[in-house]
């Protein structure tokens, strides 16, 4: 009657029990009847329904399975069954899986969980996988920041540390990190001017300015080389300027003039050490039947602190192969030395001048640069360019003066001027003057 009665109970909160294990204490001689009644569906349900509509696959029931009434079991009687009931634990009959039916209440399932099921197999559970996290590599991305070159055209290098990247056609140069890396050279123009040299940081170099592209026509109208790039700074505390960019050819073809670009400056030294870079020379300009003119040579960067200035860039050759004006380009000037110690840069030459009928000049030489701190002398001034014609007037270019010395230091030697060679007339240019002792 205790199991009866216990059986009852049980049915009653939904859950079932298979079988249970007899305490001596309740043996009797009689059949006592276990009885499995068929509880209330709702009482089963759990929250597998919400896990079958986010997966979309069917969820098994955590509950007991419901089954069919039964008969009463009787349990045998007799010192026989009370050895077994002892000795073998109550093992769980295994049924088959239901589905929740779908009128269940979601606030009873959350608030009468039920005992899970004993199926033919496990409920399957799906669990996202999130990304895989290398640490490794986020502290590397990081570190790239500070440290690190550029590697794509013109990419400045790192925030404290790299070296700036070279720029693609017509491109500036990447900038050097903020403590140390040398700027990138400034890119040759595709269709114009050169790209300019990269500034360096606290320490290094500055890159080099890009060419400048050269041009050409074919219908007689004037062609124009482009200019080439500036050259980058040395680092604020030290460091070399970089060269400027050679300037691009013009090239004419009948009954046109043809222009060569001009150079590009030289970067500044760096501010407590190096030399000022040197300037870009001037693109040639060539043509058949036309006047031809050379591009200027720029002026050589200073130097800051301790150091040379930069030599001035050459000027480009003129040449007229038929007829016309043909004219030498003029050199670029020196630049000054440095403000603690450093002679001046020597100026640039001036170049040559050619036609086969009509007036032939020769580009002037650049001036010297000045020597800034005792004892510091001037630059030599550049030579002045030939200048030769078959049918006409002929002028060498003047050679550039010297640079003033610094205090106590002499000045720079004025440039020798280029020679004239023509018919009717041939004059040699004259020699600069030189520069002032200091």
């Amino acid at each position: 009657m205790l199991a009866a009665a216990v059986a009852t109970g049980v049915a009653a909160t939904g859950v079932s029990y298979f079988s249970e294990a007899v305490p001596p204490a309740a043996q009797s001689t009689s059949m006592a009847p276990m009885v499995v009644s068929t509880p209330s569906p709702r009482a089963f349900a759990t929250p597998n329904r919400l896990l079958e509509a986010a997966t979309g696959h069917p969820a098994l029931s955590t509950g007991a399975a419901a089954q069919a009434n039964s008969a009463a079991v009787a349990r045998p009687a007799g010192p026989s069954a009370v050895p077994e009931a002892q000795s073998r634990p109550a093992v769980p009959q295994r049924v088959a899986p239901v589905r929740v039916s779908g009128n269940d209440d979601p606030s009873r399932i959350f608030r009468h969980p039920t005992s899970a099921v004993v199926g033919d197999r496990p409920a399957t559970f799906v669990t996202a996988a999130g990304p895989a996290v290398n640490p490794i590599g986020i502290l590397g991305a990081a570190f790239a920041v500070f440290v690190s070159n550029g590697d794509e055209p013109g990419e400045n290098g790192g925030l404290l540390i790299g070296n700036g990247a070279d720029g693609g056609p017509g491109q500036d140069g990447g900038r050097g990190g903020l403590l140390m890396g040398n700027g990138g050279n400034g890119g040759d123009g595709f269709d114009g001017k050169g790209g300019n040299g990269g500034d360096a940081g606290l320490l290094g170099n500055g890159g080099a300015g890009g060419a400048g592209a050269s041009l050409g026509t074919g219908n007689g109208t004037p062609a124009q080389g482009a200019n080439g790039g500036n050259g980058g700074a040395g680092g604020l505390l030290m460091g070399h300027g970089g060269a400027g960019g050679r300037g691009g050819d013009g090239i004419g073809a009948a009954g046109g003039n043809a222009t060569g670009g001009n150079g590009g400056t030289g970067g500044a030294g760096g501010g407590l050490m190096g030399a000022g870079g040197a300037g870009g020379d001037g693109g040639s300009g060539l043509t058949s039947n036309g006047d031809s003119t050379g591009g200027k040579g720029v002026d050589g960067g200073d130097a800051r602190g301790v150091g040379q200035g930069g030599h001035g860039g050459s000027g480009g050759t003129g040449s007229s192969s038929t007829k016309g004006r043909s004219s030498g380009g003029l050199g670029g000037n020196g630049g000054d030395g440095g403000l603690f110690g450093g002679d001046g840069g020597m100026g640039g030459s001036g170049n040559a001048g050619s036609t086969q009928d009509g007036t032939a000049l020769g580009g002037p030489g650049g001036v010297g640069g000045n020597g800034r701190a005792p004892g510091a002398r001037g630059g030599d001034g550049g030579t002045g360019g030939n200048a030769s014609t078959k049918k006409g007037d002929a002028l060498g270019g003047i050679g550039g003066d010297g640079g003033k010395g610094g205090l106590g230091a002499p000045g720079g030697n004025g440039g020798v001027g280029g020679q004239g060679t023509g018919t009717t007339g041939s004059l040699h240019g004259g020699t600069g003057k030189p520069g002032r002792h200091g």
